[in-house]
């Protein structure tokens, strides 16, 4: 009997290997030659500690960055450049290799539990490979959620190692696993309500209540010193750690900006089935499940739970250990992300719950065949000893449907990505070309752009090596700031092309931009003044294929007596020019109108043009408006009431200064 357990336990190990192989031939992504979105920002958050290695320690500070609070995270980017530079290719290869050593804690949690070796196996290859592990496997700024995952399993491990054979090492290595994973990820303050969930079964089952004067007398038997010592010192870390979340500022999830009717609209019915159907989907891709609603939607919802119920209720021991895991992980998910950005749930957030969902899978399996770890020592004509084995094919089938399914989801995902990567690395040639050189006075905004416009900082800082200054990102910075130098670009990417939107930028020593504060009006014939909405001017990138720019469009009412009127306060400093674009229409007149502050008022430019499809450039002098506040309009009419509406673009009207 003895040979028959080690040569089967041989066996599953032995099937480790390939099981490894294989999931590291699936994983590594095609699009390991190049970063992915949130890469960037990791890379540019860790540059100056990368010129100075030895001011690490400031990474731990809670406030040293406003994403998320996840030092391991840091440090992976630190020392992954310092040792490696900025070569994705080894993030990736290094990430699906920690990946791996979660596999290997999954069959060693599973056989620790009292899993058969191919149980157990089994399970390891259902978390080894899943379509979503694409986006947190093979996405290294989700590293932290890799991490959280590896320590989170390496805790466990060692407290079962640690009930087995009571030792001050494996409970000294389950408080470590645990603090390393609670400098992963946020989600891991739940490890250790787990593991005292754990703690407190394994006593009462092995001890059973021991009958004292109260509860807590009794709880406290149950505890040797050095046992609550660990778990005082991780629910004080746990506390020190939410307050740290709660009072720091974070660019993505802020739980204490959440108001208290969103964290009631959580007790919705309507709510969490939406989440439970959606949560249902990642670990499925069955996509029906996200067009069920009203009365189907219910009914599919409180059957799968009442579903899971009586498998929870009729189950053992193990099994529901597994679904409690998982039921802790989502139910953070839920608190958490779901309560404020919804849109944000993805594939990654169930990393962390698949452990528990495999290992339940796994036990419910073996509990169903009435298969023990051990070879049965039965006749071999019994129905229990055909069933053993049977085991290998029945669970080498299951798994291998399975994972059939899954490789099929994680190519058609990684054919996805790898669009993506190819979109965002298509613009670096043609911007070196516009943009030879990046100094430290240099800055950058995008309008449009495959990668993120916001993060268009750190993209610069990984393509050339400088990081631009802080106002640097999406338009919308740019125009807040409302002025420029002939240092600021600004790009616009349409139909897989990049180009310069604003080059006229790069002609003056200094530009204020008129689009950036805007009065929308409407002036009448009898002088009358009255605002309107938006809808009359809008800001829009216009003009002819190879002179695309960023403009101001106006549609003016069909009502030649009415001007559209867009206002500018300014005040024109010395060597001022206003200059601007416009592109012309059949029924349209445009004109510039000045008024100064001391009551004087001139229209300083006019004109009506035919159809032409070229942009007209426009630029007045403005030396007798100098040192003066005036308020200048961009005006347009139609010439008449009747045909289809007319459109004016204004191009970049702007106050440039030499």
């Amino acid at each position: 009997m003895m040979k028959a357990r080690k040569q089967t336990t041989l066996i599953a190990k032995g099937l480790l290997i390939p099981l490894m192989l294989v999931t590291f031939a699936v994983l590594y992504p095609p699009f390991a030659h190049g970063w992915v979105g949130d890469d960037y920002v990791q890379l540019g958050y860790v540059r100056e500690v990368v010129e100075r290695p030895f001011t690490f320690l400031q990474i731990f500070h809670p406030t040293w960055t406003i994403w998320y609070y996840r030092p391991t995270q840091n440090l992976w980017f630190l020392f992954g450049q310092l040792l490696f530079g900025q070569q994705p290719e080894i993030f990736y290869a290094i990430q699906i290799g920690i990946h791996l050593l979660a596999i290997s804690l999954i069959y060693r949690i599973a056989k620790q539990i009292g899993l058969h070796p191919y149980v157990a196996l089994g399970s390891a290859a259902l978390f080894a490979i899943h379509g979503h592990h694409v986006d947190v496997v093979t996405w290294i700024s989700a590293i932290a959620i890799v991490l959280a995952g590896l320590f989170s399993l390496a805790a466990v491990s060692a407290f079962l190692g640690y009930l087995k054979r009571p030792s001050h090492a494996n409970l000294l290595l389950t408080a470590l696993f645990c603090i390393l994973a609670l400098l992963s990820h946020e989600e891991t303050i739940l490890l250790p309500p787990f593991l005292l969930v754990v703690l407190l079964l394994n006593r009462i089952k092995h001890q059973g209540w021991i009958r004292k004067k109260s509860p807590i007398s009794n709880l406290q038997s149950l505890f040797s010193i050095s046992e609550k010592l660990v778990f005082l010192l991780l629910i004080g870390l746990i506390a020190v750690y939410l307050i740290i979340q709660l009072t720091r500022p974070n660019a993505t999830i802020d739980l204490s900006s959440t108001s208290s009717e969103q964290w009631l609209t959580l007790l919705s019915p309507s709510t969490f089935g939406d989440f439970w159907l959606s949560t249902l989907y990642q670990f499925t891709f069955w996509g029906q499940l996200l067009k069920l609603t009203g009365l189907r939607a219910a009914i599919f919802v409180l059957g799968t739970l009442g579903l899971l119920g009586i498998g929870f209720w009729y189950s053992n021991k193990i099994v529901r250990l597994g679904l409690l895991w998982a039921a802790l992980h989502l139910a953070f998910i839920y608190l958490a992300l779901w309560a404020q950005k919804p849109e944000l749930y993805a594939g990654r957030h169930i990393y962390n719950a698949l452990p528990g969902v495999v290992l339940a899978v796994g036990a419910g399996v073996q509990q169903g065949l009435g298969v023990s770890r051990k070879p049965l020592a039965v006749s071999r004509g019994s129905s229990q000893r055909t069933m053993h084995d049977t085991l290998p094919a029945l669970t080498g089938l299951f798994v291998i449907i399975v994972l059939v399914f899954q490789i099929a989801a994680s190519r058609r995902i990684q054919g996805v990505w790898l669009a993506d990567v190819t979109g965002d690395q298509s613009i670096e040639q043609p911007l070196r070309e516009m943009m030879p050189v990046v100094e430290a006075e240099t800055h950058v905004f995008a309008n449009r752009l495959p990668i993120t416009p916001k993060f268009l900082r750190s993209v610069v800082y990984v393509w050339y090596g400088v990081m631009p200054p802080n106002l640097s990102g999406s338009l919308s910075k740019l125009l807040d700031e409302g002025e420029a130098t002939s240092d600021y670009y600004v790009f616009d990417y349409e139909n897989g092309r990049l180009f310069n939107l604003m080059p006229e930028l790069q002609q003056h020593d200094k530009t204020f931009l008129l689009l950036a504060h805007p009065i929308t009006q409407e002036i009448h014939r009898d002088e009358g003044v009255s605002p309107v909405s938006t809808e009359i001017a809008s800001m829009t990138v216009a003009g002819p294929e190879n002179d695309r720019r960023l403009s101001l469009k106006m549609n003016p009412p069909a009502d030649e007596a009415v001007w559209a009127s867009q206002s500018y306060i300014n005040t024109i400093l010395p060597d001022s020019s206003l200059a601007f674009g416009v592109l012309p229409a059949a029924d349209l007149q445009v004109r510039v109108l000045i008024e100064a502050s001391d009551g004087r008022s001139q229209v300083v430019w006019e004109s009506a043009f035919l159809d032409s499809e070229m942009w007209q450039d426009v630029e007045i002098d403005l030396v007798e408006w100098w040192e003066t506040a005036v308020i200048i309009r961009l005006e347009a009419r139609r010439y008449v009431s009747e045909g289809e509406p007319s459109t004016a673009y204004w191009s970049n009207p702007r106050i440039t200064i030499n």
